[in-house]
């Protein structure tokens, strides 16, 4: 099983980091495979999920990166089938995961496109990540004007 994360919560600061083990990421689709295809249990991963858009951004054309991360591997999730190996930014279906990251500390993804950002700080997320081996940690992202 899979630990699968709710990312850099209040919660988390007050109680310890928020997590829930279930099989795959099963609250979105199946991970195995389709939607996380360089899992490796020894790496942290980052699930990006643009569910809201504000100031008229979308949620195509995001890339993300982790500073201080060389070694990640972004992957963009083009439809309910999995990630889209010929896509090169998010298209409207907005998910990315974010694959092969060392594990310790902590990291704050950063995704842009044109004069939009995307906004991690949200209801109960802090936007920062724990890096934790064997974790898949979802962060909800909005876009918005930087």
């Amino acid at each position: 099983m899979m630990g699968v994360r709710g990312a850099g919560s209040c919660v988390e600061r007050a109680f310890g980091q928020l997590s829930i083990s279930i099989d795959a990421l099963d609250s979105y689709a199946p991970a195995s495979g389709a939607w996380v295809p360089l899992y490796d249990p020894a790496k942290a991963h980052v699930f990006i999920d643009i569910n809201d858009t504000l100031g008229g951004c979308t949620k195509d054309g995001f890339t993300a990166s982790i500073p201080g991360h060389g070694e990640a591997h972004a992957q963009f999730i083009g439809s309910s089938t999995g990630v889209d190996t010929a896509l090169t930014a998010t298209n409207t279906y907005g998910r990315i995961i974010v694959s092969n990251l060392t594990p310790g500390g902590f990291a704050s993804p950063v995704a842009t496109h044109g004069t939009c950002r995307l906004n991690f700080q949200r209801v109960l997320q802090t936007g920062r990540v724990d890096l934790e081996a064997g974790s898949i940690t979802v962060l909800n992202a909005r876009a918005e004007p930087m």
